[in-house]
């Protein structure tokens, strides 16, 4: 069986305006990277309309109708915002169980981009996505040698039952 993919994403504040964007398969150069002019503004707008939908969807304890119509706009809306065409092609046509590696720095760190739409679906439904935060002052990599790896499982709304489970 060949191993799956494993892509990273780095996403990155600019100074100016805009952000970064680096992609790449782990372990291998970057594919490129793309410096997106996007307004903060816009990127907080998109990540409330996110967020809004996915709270309402858990309120009401299912998800569909207008409320996953209003999901899927703002994270198609987010996704073309600041992914270069090229990067979308590639998480679109992934391969199932493929993994991305998203790294954002604190200044992103709270939107939701596990909800971009690419191809026909949410990217944290199209793959398996973990989260790498980067703040300023802090080293790249892991200290010293250890391979610890920790997974947290949460049920905030009391709508997962796979997760209560575990």
């Amino acid at each position: 069986m060949p191993a799956k993919a494993r892509w990273t994403l780095e996403i990155s504040a600019l100074p100016e305006r805009g952000v970064e964007v680096a992609f790449g398969e782990r372990g291998a150069s970057v594919c490129g990277a793309w410096r997106r002019d996007v307004d903060p503004k816009t990127l907080s707008e998109l990540s409330e309309a996110i967020l809004v939908s996915v709270a309402r969807a858990a309120r009401r304890g299912r998800a569909g109708g207008d409320g996953a119509q209003r999901l899927a706009a703002a994270g198609a809306a987010l996704a073309d915002a600041v992914l270069p065409p090229p990067v979308k092609s590639a998480l679109a046509n992934a391969d199932p169980g493929a993994s991305l590696t998203l790294t954002v720095d604190g200044e992103l760190a709270a939107a939701p981009w596990e909800a971009m739409v690419v191809g026909d679906g949410l990217l944290a439904d199209l793959m398996d996505v973990g989260r790498r935060l980067t703040l300023p002052g802090m080293a790249p990599g892991r200290a010293g040698g250890d391979r610890r790896r920790i997974l947290i499982v949460a049920d905030p709304a009391g709508d997962l039952p796979h997760a209560r489970r575990e």
